[in-house]
Parts: structure tokens; C-alpha cells; sequence
């Protein structure tokens, strides 16, 4: 659909990052976070025993998405860029993801709207993909309702695409950042993720980047009561 009406141009996957949920003999006591000059890894417990793994490395980040990812590569890279493999054992699931980034030019093309995924996609750093299109549906759900109700003031309906669509753009341009970061090589990007993570240790900018990331900067505009929108 979003092809027909073409509104979805954008960028090919051009990175692969890598993620295992496993069990773990060797756990980290908190979760954890080690970049250096062979890539990124996180490691945090998600339940039942089962640590995510998520991890770039500069070795293997232009293998496909397609391509399988096996339990000794996690192994592998796992040590090579925290120094230890953790005792990896019993995979629930390993795959590759990519950084893959599309936008709607436009999120209304006549009867067709887009949301949440079928309206922007990217590099899932910080999992902001969620939080992005729920905050598409809240805005959009009402305005919908109040047209087909036929209560709406003129141009409700459009105003979705001119709240959402630079929503989903910071976002973009967000984990474009953090991607560039991740895959950091050359001594002049090491030393731009040096900096920004020192950043990142004062309390002001720290909160400012965690709320972006968790999606609380970015609000829409407050639902009006219906008999405004008459």
C-alpha cells in the first residue's frame, strides 16, 4: 500500500548489529554497556533467567540480515569486546538487524494514513519504535474519529502529518547518531564517542538524552473535548 501511494523513500540496510537472547553461567551483577575500537555490546537481564545481548561489531556489521547468526559468533564477539563470553549457553533467539531508515514523505495520501511502523522505520537503538508509533495512534485515533463523526474543524485531519512526520525525524536523526557512535573505527570517531560519553556523565544532559530516548520530550498536542471540534 505504502508503495502504490509512494510515499516510503529511504535508505537500505548498510549495517548490521546483532542480538541474542541466552542464558548466561558468567552474569554481569547490573546491566552493561563496553564500546572500544571492535564495536558495542549490551547485555541486560529480560526474565526468566535470559539475558539480550546486543551488540555491533566492526568484524562482522556488514554481513546481511538474511545471514544466520550462530551461537559460537556470539561467543566470539562477545569476548573480543567485553574480554569474557559469559558463560553463553541455551539461545531462545539470535538474530541480525539492520539500520535500514524510511520515512513517509507525507502520512495522508487521500483515504490513506500511515502509523507507527508503516510510517518510518530505523536502527532500533534505544527501542524508540514503540513509543513513536503508539504516540502516532494516540494523535491520529481522535482526529479519525472526530472526521468520520463529522465534527471536525477544517484541516484536523491533516494536522497529523504536520505533528508526527518531524516526530519520527528527530527520532531518525537520533539513531543515526547513536548508530554512528556505536560503529565508531577511526581514532576521530573513538574519540566522538569518548567525549559524548563524558557527556553523558553530567546529570542535566544525561536526563535530557534518556527522556528523548524513552520518548517523553516529544508531546502531542492535548485531545480537545468533543463539543470543540464542532
Amino acid at each position: 500500500m505504502r508503495s502504490a501511494v509512494g510515499i516510503v523513500p529511504g535508505q537500505d540496510t548498510t549495517l548490521t548489529g546483532w542480538l541474542a537472547d541466552v542464558e548466561l553461567d558468567d552474569p554481569p551483577t547490573a546491566p552493561l554497556a563496553a564500546t572500544g575500537p571492535d564495536g558495542s555490546l549490551l547485555a541486560a537481564p529480560i526474565g526468566d533467567g535470559v539475558h539480550r545481548l546486543a551488540g555491533l561489531s566492526t568484524a562482522t556489521m556488514h554481513r546481511g540480515t538474511g545471514e544466520p547468526l550462530t551461537l559460537e559468533e556470539v561467543r566470539e564477539q562477545t569476548r573480543t569486546l567485553l574480554g569474557r563470553d559469559l558463560g553463553i549457553r541455551n539461545p531462545r533467539w539470535l538474530s541480525r538487524y539492520g539500520n535500514a531508515t524510511r520515512q513517509a514523505t507525507r502520512y495522508r495520501a487521500g483515504r490513506v494514513l500511515v502509523a507507527g511502523d508503516a510510517a518510518h522505520m530505523f536502527f532500533p537503538a534505544g527501542g524508540q519504535g514503540m513509543n513513536l508509533g503508539i504516540q502516532d495512534a494516540t494523535n491520529l485515533g481522535w482526529k479519525l474519529a472526530a472526521t468520520l463523526q463529522g465534527r471536525a474543524p477544517d484541516g484536523l485531519l491533516d494536522s497529523y502529518d504536520t505533528e508526527r512526520r518531524p516526530a519520527a525525524r528527530a527520532v531518525i536523526d537520533n539513531t543515526r547518531a547513536q548508530l554512528a557512535l556505536f560503529a565508531a573505527v577511526s581514532p576521530e570517531q573513538i574519540a566522538l564517542r569518548e567525549v559524548w560519553s563524558a557527556a553523558l556523565a553530567e546529570p542535566q544532559t544525561n536526563r535530557r538524552w534518556a527522556r528523548r530516548i524513552a520518548g517523553f520530550e516529544t508531546r502531542s498536542p492535548p485531545t480537545p473535548h468533543p463539543a470543540r471540534t464542532r
